[in-house]
């Protein structure tokens, strides 16, 4: 990338990252308390959102843009969040549009999207509450091992200082929708066969929502949710709802980190666009590249990375720098299992810096499968 382009790249990103500590509930928004939640009247635009009264029990974490709560719906469990802030009557039409199809949407590898409904013009969705923590809770993902710290990064202090970009210090995320339970005690302890299958799941969940014409827009390790039973399943959280993720918070700046995923797990080509688009208008048919399906595939490159290595893209350096090696094509090296060894190709060609190069996520669950049946 010529150096000019760098400097917009982090020109954009320096101005989100300042931005997104900036939001937080919006001034005069009255703070739900447990109970029954009461819910706004239909808004004019569309149907009503919710038919079913929630009632909130305790808080499982708050964020800078919403509060999810533990709570009950049709007497059963679930996680509830509440956004902090109201939609205009557009979004709202369109956040009920959009939460119409995700309703409907029902796949093993996914989590459950149950309902929804507003609270004084801000929206409420109701979400399965799973009895897992976080993929990267689960395999105890490092920052940087020792054993490889001589090929990667050098550890950045100021990246602990960003742990909220990351999806472990906002507790909003999908990460607080679950009822806790204690991970594996180190990723070295995972058997080989629990990893592919985690990488399976993830993979299967992202192909059936691109089957249906959603696109995840930030796929991370954060976003995806253990459920334990006989064995470990992973489910995909935190997708669609681009009328919420769209929506510029109160000080007027976009929220690039919600509408255009995690900085770290941004595709090189949606980064430099919103970077192009901070200094010049960007047609729309142009920032529509920004929201295809091959976004989730690059984003999935990284966290098969993680999942066969045991820690972070690059999890010694702040987000900014990791957008920059990554839009100026660096990548971290690749040191599998024997038994993964095969699985270097699907994650170059994953995170391929040109997204035509990349596969589709059927191709990749084709893959995954032949080698958990031997055929690769």
């Amino acid at each position: 990338m010529p150096s000019e382009g760098l400097e917009s790249l982090e020109s954009y990103l320096s101005s989100s990252l300042s931005s997104r500590k900036s939001v937080g509930v919006a001034p005069g928004m009255p703070l739900p308390t447990p109970g029954v939640l009461t819910q706004d009247p239909a808004p004019t635009t569309g149907e009503s959102l919710g038919s079913h009264s929630v009632e909130l029990e305790s808080v499982l974490g708050r964020g800078g843009f919403a509060t999810v709560w533990r709570g009950k719906w049709l007497l059963t469990t679930v996680a509830v969040k509440v956004f902090h802030e109201s939609l205009s009557e557009k979004a709202i039409f369109k956040f009920q549009l959009e939460a119409k199809t995700l309703r409907t949407l029902r796949h093993p590898n996914i989590c459950y999207f149950l309902d929804t409904c507003m609270l004084h013009g801000a929206p409420v969705i109701v979400l399965e509450l799973l009895n897992g923590g976080t993929l990267g809770q689960h395999l105890h993902l490092e920052s940087v091992p020792t054993k490889h710290m001589s090929v990667l990064e050098p550890i950045d202090d100021a990246a602990a200082k960003l742990d909220d970009e990351e999806g472990r210090g906002d507790t909003s995320s999908a990460e607080s929708l679950v009822s806790r339970r204690p991970a594996t005690e180190t990723w070295s302890a995972v058997a080989s066969s629990e990893l592919l299958q985690l990488a399976k799941d993830v993979a299967l969940g992202l192909h059936y929502l691109h089957s249906n014409g959603v696109t995840h827009r930030d796929v991370k390790h954060a976003n995806v949710m253990t459920e334990h039973g006989q064995t470990v399943r992973a489910k995909l959280c935190d997708f669609g709802l681009s009328a919420l993720k769209s929506t510029t918070h109160e000080h007027g700046a976009p929220r690039s980190f919600s509408s255009m995923g995690t900085v770290r797990y941004q595709a090189p080509e949606t980064t430099q666009l919103m970077a192009a688009s901070t200094s010049s208008r960007v047609p729309s048919d142009k920032l529509a590249v920004a929201h295809h399906a091959r976004v989730d595939v690059y984003s999935y490159g990284l966290l098969l990375y993680e999942i066969m290595h045991g820690f972070i893209f690059f999890g010694g350096s702040v987000p900014l720098k990791v957008a920059i090696m990554a839009s100026s094509g660096q990548r971290p090296p690749i040191a599998l299992r024997p038994e993964h060894s095969s699985l270097s190709a699907v994650i170059a060609r994953c995170w391929d810096a040109e997204a035509e190069r990349r596969p589709n996520m059927r191709q990749v669950v084709e893959e995954l499968s032949a080698l958990e049946a031997g055929r690769l």
